[in-house]
């Protein structure tokens, strides 16, 4: 869904070629790293290079980043912008802590020579029974859902993982015995609402957790998405799911404003006041004619006895 969206906006862009369009396509809807486009088109990393500095002069990525600017000229119409912006999810920051079921010698010489690599763009730490690995910063997984942008980075990383064991030569993946723990992501609504006003107003939004008192949510302005975004490193999926049903049903439903919560609020405190001074005076009756009554009984006892 997302792709043929982008696919159909960069189409009807005339300010963008052919091969600036095939590249954007690759770098963004596919994401693709630089040594891949390379090897996808059969051209050199300097033509590659090339093209994204156009793209990045004509705003339709951003200089430094390969993140789209999605704001600009890639979605010409209100309606086009507000329609995709809308629907979108980014996946990005993911860091692994991967466990070597089996190593060569040639890992072990490898270790000892250096215990830092790099593979498309991503950084991998090389540890004697373990490894790191750090997402490339320049690269998203972007999704209509959460699903589909959690799915693109699944996809990604196992055949990131495939590489990493044939480069490597070591074992890695192999069944229920495998060790792969995911320690860090970051999976974000952009153009959200929330995140809208608050970098509107310069003011920052952090949710921490009240047992380990770690940062899982918290309002992002990188480069100008207005991202809100779930960041635990064991829950974020999680957690940004509960997060979409909550401004969903703030889309979906009907509901009172801020302000107009607040004087609901007062209104009911107020009655709750009143209520409160209304109930003591009818206390006060009650036990007044409690006294009367029992008064009453005393005199009609006292009549009864002298009959």
């Amino acid at each position: 869904m997302v792709e043929k969206k982008v696919e159909n906006a960069i189409k009807e862009n005339s300010k963008i070629t052919k091969t600036e369009k095939e590249i954007y396509r690759l770098l963004i809807i596919e994401n693709l790293t630089i040594s891949q486009i390379v090897d996808r088109r059969k051209t050199s990393d300097k033509a590659v290079y090339k093209i994204i500095k156009n793209l990045q002069r004509k705003g339709i990525i951003k200089r430094g980043k390969y993140t789209p600017n999605f704001l600009t000229d890639v979605l010409q119409t209100p309606d086009q912008k507000k329609d995709f912006i809308n629907l979108l999810f980014r996946y990005h920051g993911n860091e692994y802590n991967i466990s070597i079921l089996e190593k060569s010698q040639f890992y072990e010489k490898l270790r000892k020579r250096k215990n830092l690599i790099y593979l498309e763009g991503n950084t991998i730490r090389l540890y004697e029974k373990s490894l790191e690995i750090y997402q490339n910063q320049s690269e998203s997984f972007i999704g209509a859902t959460v699903q589909e942008a959690v799915s693109k980075a699944q996809n990604y990383f196992t055949r990131l993982f495939w590489k990493l064991e044939d480069r490597l030569r070591i074992t890695i993946i192999k069944g229920q015995g495998s060790r792969i723990k995911q320690v860090r992501g970051h999976l974000s609504e952009i153009n959200n609402e929330l995140a809208r006003e608050y970098n509107k107003r310069k003011l920052i939004f952090k949710v921490f957790g009240t047992k380990d008192n770690k940062l899982w949510f918290h309002i992002d302005n990188s480069f100008n998405l207005n991202e809100a975004e779930a960041v635990h490193g064991e829950r974020h999926k999680e957690d940004m799911e509960r997060v979409q049903q909550f401004f969903n049903d703030i889309r979906d439903n009907e509901i009172m404003l801020p302000s107009q919560i607040s004087a609901a609020v007062g209104e009911i405190l107020n009655f709750n006041k009143e209520y409160a001074e209304n109930f003591k005076s009818h206390v006060a009756a009650i036990n007044t004619l409690s006294a009367s009554v029992r008064e009453l009984n005393e005199i009609i006892k006292e009549m009864r006895k002298r009959g």
